[in-house]
């Protein structure tokens, strides 16, 4: 009997071993699948690491790759628009310039304030409009097209002077006014002093100088009016507020300029095809 039930509880765990087995084999198998997935997970997760920080890595280059050209692009946009606007700069003082030309005022910089003319001053040395016109082409002439005037010219500035006190002359019986001489002489000597320095544009900068270097060389004294004519003459006019306004001129005689002035203005006017042959 001993034996028996020790061979009936041997059956009965052997019995259940065998009904334990399949079930344990089963969830044994999830087991170990789990097992494995959590071991390839375990596997690919520093290779997952890996690639991030290699995708990190890759990304940090392309925008540091990408930055440089963004930069260049940048200069590039900022030189873009350093050339518009100094081409904007350009053209504004191109156009600051005409309408000085057209109102008879300074044909380059205005002067410093200390020494800019008087409204009223300004008033009383104004050219008329074919003259004004006649700057503006002058200008035009040199400055756009890039064209001098041919030198010396067949009737200079001090021809010109001559020509309007023989005018004034044969108005008044043969006599001319003392006030008309002074005035024509005065206007020759502010030529000759004034050209150089104010009355050139940067053009004509060069063949004035040529033409001073061969006057000096001939052992000569360069005396602007006797070579320049009534383009650059008209310029001198426009400037003479300024040129007064630096002198010790009383009231009086810059009124007896003025009318001078106006009055060979109109005489300019008159004979332009003498003058102006172009």
């Amino acid at each position: 009997e001993a034996r028996e039930s020790r061979g009936r509880m041997l059956r009965e765990k052997g019995e259940g071993a065998g009904a334990v087995e399949p079930r344990n084999g089963a969830e044994n198998g999830a087991a170990a699948v789990v097992v494995e997935e959590e071991h390839e997970l375990t596997r690919k997760r520093p290779r997952d690491d890996e690639d991030g920080e290699r995708d990190g890595a890759a990304a940090e280059d392309a925008s540091g790759r990408g930055a440089e050209p963004r930069a260049s692009e940048g200069g590039a946009a900022a030189a873009h628009d350093r050339a518009r606007l100094d081409a904007q700069a350009r053209a504004k003082r191109e156009t600051v310039e005409i309408a000085q030309l057209e109102a008879g005022g300074a044909l380059h910089a205005a002067p410093p304030p200390e020494c800019a003319p008087s409204r009223e001053l300004e008033a009383l040395f104004v050219l008329p409009a074919v003259l004004k016109r006649q700057l503006v082409d002058d200008w035009e002439f040199v400055t756009k097209e890039r064209k001098l005037v041919q030198l010396p010219r067949d009737v200079t500035v001090q021809a010109l002077l001559r020509l309007w006190l023989s005018s004034k002359a044969k108005a008044r019986g043969g006599v001319v006014d003392q006030a008309c001489k002074d005035v024509a002489e005065g206007l020759e000597l502010y030529f000759d002093a004034a050209l150089g320095n104010m009355l050139l544009y940067r053009f004509e900068r060069a063949q004035y100088n040529r033409l001073v270097l061969l006057t000096t060389q001939r052992g000569d004294v360069f005396q602007a009016s006797k070579v320049y004519g009534a383009e650059h003459f008209l310029r001198l006019l426009t400037k003479m507020p300024v040129i007064l306004s630096k002198l010790n001129v009383d009231s009086a005689d810059i009124t007896t300029i003025a009318d001078n002035c106006a009055d060979l203005a109109k005489f300019i006017q008159f004979n332009g095809k003498l003058f102006f042959p172009r």
